[in-house]
């Protein structure tokens, strides 16, 4: 199916939290996961606060094997950490003719949640959100998608009106929307 839509004006987006919750990850801590997110081929993928749950021993190795823009702004790895350079705050696409800049960022409260560790700092997501549009406005782009782990309350009320946020991609809450 994905094959299908290459060339055409889609984006295949993921909103993190590939981790947890099946048989799948508890036998292979992501790797069956990756796997499949290798071969769907997303065109981003943010972090959500279970790709932490633990630490770097799985998110390293997640990262190193993606084959897929992995972003977050709020994620900051140290230099002691094995996933320093491995998250980029954001991608800029090309998509019919069109740049379109996509922005990550997981919940403020991923360090309650989950176990990042000592090396990666989870900052503001408002702040650096809003730094990363800056830089990508500065590069010409004009159409932004903020793929956030944040939650629909915050992403709706908070995220979405970010100056330059066009489009929120969120998740987190699990929250049902009806398509009527």
């Amino acid at each position: 199916e994905r094959k299908k839509l290459d060339g055409q004006n889609v984006l295949l987006l993921n909103a993190g939290d590939s981790f947890q919750g099946s048989l799948f990850y508890i036998t292979y801590k992501g790797a069956a996961e990756e796997e499949f997110l290798n071969q769907i081929k997303p065109d981003a993928v943010t972090l959500g606060n279970h790709e932490f749950d633990d630490g770097e021993s799985a998110l390293v190795p997640y990262l190193d094997k993606a084959k897929f823009p992995i972003i977050s702004a709020n994620v900051v790895p140290n230099d002691k950490s094995g996933a320093a350079g491995k998250i980029k705050p954001s991608v800029v696409l090309e998509v019919g003719g069109q740049k379109i800049g996509i922005v990550g960022a997981v919940t403020n409260d991923t360090p309650e949640l989950a176990s990042p560790g000592p090396n990666i700092a989870i900052e503001d997501d408002v702040k650096s959100i809003t730094a990363e549009v800056e830089k990508l406005k500065a590069q010409g782009v004009n159409k932004i998608i903020a793929v956030t782990h944040i939650g629909y309350n915050r992403e709706r009320d908070v995220i979405a009106k970010i100056p330059g946020i066009d489009v929120v991609v969120g998740g987190h809450s699990h929250t049902l929307l009806s398509n009527t």
